[in-house]
Parts: structure tokens; sequence; C-alpha cells
């Protein structure tokens, strides 16, 4: 046990702020020490038992050190009456790391939890990249700030960050990524235009193209055997075509259903409201004529 803590105290402020978590709710009896009114003022702050983290649920660091902070006086307290936990005890310096921590791993928890929506826009393949994105702008933005001093934190991050992009080029190995979010008509690959740099963005279109030209190919296919039975069928001679007398010939030239969408602007709304409500799915039913390939 006691080796246990040390490797734990080991890692800094997160391991200590483990360590005391793990005491406190090590017994029925710690915990209802805890939960006591130490003081007549702490009865303005409710009490609640203090989240530990683990290795299985996500966001589980970030929820512990924000249950701390939540519950900071507390706890301050009873780390001042409780011996054990003398080596672990965190110092006004910790508690302002402990902030910092926490507002960097938010987005983190933001992000994690609304990839794990259901039949939401958020919960689908198209937020794949753009999380990436933004939590390594995060992640990035984090690192010009931090002072030459906080060596230790700089480097946490950038190991965060060399971890997030090894999974980000995870999907360079399939392109419905950049297909899912094309897709999404608040987006199209003008996401990409504004978000990615720009040696990326050839290799992308180059992507996307071979994948919608997989689906064109079909469709194509499936026009040319429609046309070649439609000629088979025997029509009566017209007397006078007036729709060719007006304005020609039918015969529709080929089209680039993905070149005229993506040409088109991408949608806007009134709110952000609204653009989060936006159902996808229901836009592609309504085009299905409109984009029948790209449907």
């Amino acid at each position: 046990m006691e080796a246990r803590k040390r490797e734990w105290r080991a890692r800094g402020v997160v391991g200590r702020l483990h360590n005391i978590v793990v005491y406190i709710r090590g017994s029925i009896q710690r915990r209802n020490s805890y939960l006591a009114d130490i003081e007549i003022d702490m009865k303005k702050v409710p009490a609640f038992m203090l989240r530990l983290d683990n290795d299985t649920c996500w966001g589980s660091t970030y929820d512990m050190i924000k249950s701390a902070i939540k519950n900071r006086e507390r706890l301050t307290i009873y780390m001042q009456q409780t011996p054990e936990l003398e080596e672990d005890k965190l110092s006004d310096q910790d508690w302002k790391d402990l902030e910092e921590m926490v507002t960097l791993l938010e987005p983190f928890k933001i992000v994690t939890m609304l990839g794990q929506q259901k039949g939401t826009t958020y919960g689908s393949i198209g937020s794949t990249l753009w999380g990436f994105d933004y939590l390594l702008a995060k992640l990035e933005k984090c690192e010009k700030d931090c002072k030459r001093s906080d060596t230790g934190f700089r480097t946490a991050v950038n190991l965060s960050w060399k971890l997030l992009t090894k999974y980000y080029k995870e999907t360079d190995k399939c392109p419905v990524y950049i297909v899912a979010m094309t897709l999404d008509p608040r987006f199209k690959f003008q996401y990409f235009e504004r978000k990615w740099k720009k040696e990326w963005l050839e290799v992308a279109r180059q992507k996307l193209c071979a994948f919608y030209n997989q689906y064109r190919q079909e469709e194509e296919d499936i026009q040319v055997a429609e046309s070649i039975a439609a000629r088979k069928v025997t029509k009566a001679p017209k007397s006078l075509d007036i729709s060719e007398f007006l304005w020609g010939a039918s015969t529709e030239a080929q089209r680039d259903e993905l070149e005229e969408y993506c040409n088109d602007p991408v949608l806007r709304f009134s709110s952000d409201e609204k653009r989060k409500e936006f159902d996808v799915m229901e836009y592609w039913k309504v085009n299905v004529k409109v984009y029948p390939t790209l449907a």
C-alpha cells in the first residue's frame, strides 16, 4: 500500500490528490468524518463525496479534480486534521496547478461526452476530425502559454499532443471521416479549407473524389441501363414536339454532383441553437432528387 502511495505521489499534484481521495473513500468512518460539519461555516458548502479517477472512465481525472476544487475548504480542513495525509497535503500553489489542469482538461471532457451521444450530430462519425482539430489546437495554445518554469506541465502537454496526434493519423487510413464531414452542409469542404494546412487539402480532395467516384460509377451504370431499355420501347411519332421546338433536344449534360454541392454555400442559421438542432439526415432525405448519388 505504501509503495503504491509513493508511486502516485511521484506523479505530482494529481497523484497526491489521488492518494487523498483514496484515503477518504477507504472506509465508511473516513467518509462520514469527511462529510461531517467540521465547522459552522462549512454548512454553507453542500457536502458531497469526492470523485475518484480510474483507468477505465473517460474524464475521470477531470471529475476528481473538479470535485476537489468545488470542495476545497472542506478538503483543506480535513487534511489539516488528518496526520496520515501529511505527505500528500496540498499547498496554495498545488490548488492553482489543479485549477489550471481542470481548465485544460475541460474541452476533453466536453468533446468526449458529445461523442458518446446517440442520435445526435455530435455523436456521429462526422464529428471525429473537428474534435481532433479542436483538442490539438487547445494543447498547442496551452504549450505556448506555459511558463519556462512549468517544465513538468509542458512535458505533460507535449505527451498529450503526441498521443492525440498518433490517433489522429489513424483517420488517414479511411476516407469516410472526410466524406462524412463534407456531407454535412454546415461544413462541406470549406471546413478543411479554413482549418487545415494547404498541403493536406489536395490529399483530402483526392480521397473524397475517389470515394465519390465509386458510387457515381454505379449510378451511371444504372442510368445507362435505363436509357437503353427506354430506347427499345417504340413510340408513336409525334407530328410536332413543342418542347423540342422551344428548348431543343432534352439531352442532359453530364453533371458532377460533388462539385455542384461543394460549390454551393454552406448552410447559414439565424442562431447557434438552430445550427445545433439541424438534422443532417433529414437534409439528405429532402435533397435525394437533387443529389441522388451523394444522398
